[in-house]
């Protein structure tokens, strides 16, 4: 069952990128393409890697979504691609009246289990920092372990009851 649209009667589309994307990823720019050459729509291509690529946070992730979506007075269907998908169905949990359905492309829940099992956790605490590659520079570059201590506030499987 569909959520009620706003008052506004607007229905927009959003693209959430992966971990270490961008909104300029092949990935984005051709589904935003596509939306607007088969299905004459726009497609938003927000950017995650706030407030930089090093301090970026789920919660500043979610917070930036959720943030737009209520000024936006529109609803929405996400469209999350790995962490964007994460944090699609957690902007979802917090607005459930604004999010008129999700598309989860490989959603990357369980967060910490994937990072402990790829990354030194402990040499990521004592250093502070990991570096990582960021392919909008094309070099590594440091991500901050506030990062990982972040992920520990939300849910491994967050569940969305509310979405169609």
């Amino acid at each position: 069952m569909a959520n009620k649209l706003p008052a506004a009667n607007i229905l927009r589309y959003a693209y959430l990128h992966g971990f270490a994307s961008s909104p300029l990823s092949t990935k984005g720019v051709e589904l935003q393409r596509w939306f607007q050459n088969k299905l004459n729509l726009s497609l938003d291509l927000p950017d995650l890697n706030i407030p930089s690529f090093r301090k970026q946070c789920l919660t500043n992730m979610v917070d930036h979504i959720e943030q737009n979506i209520i000024q936006s007075n529109s609803n929405w269907y996400l469209i999350g691609s790995s962490f964007g998908g994460l944090v699609s169905t957690l902007v979802a949990q917090r607005q459930p009246k604004l999010i008129h359905s999700l598309l989860l492309l490989a959603p990357a829940f369980n967060p910490i289990q994937r990072w402990s099992s790829k990354i030194n956790i402990e040499q990521w605490k004592n250093q502070g920092f990991i570096n990582y590659f960021n392919p909008s520079k094309q070099c590594d570059e440091p991500i901050d372990y506030e990062f990982f201590q972040d992920l520990h506030s939300y849910p491994s499987y967050p569940i969305v009851t509310t979405c169609p």
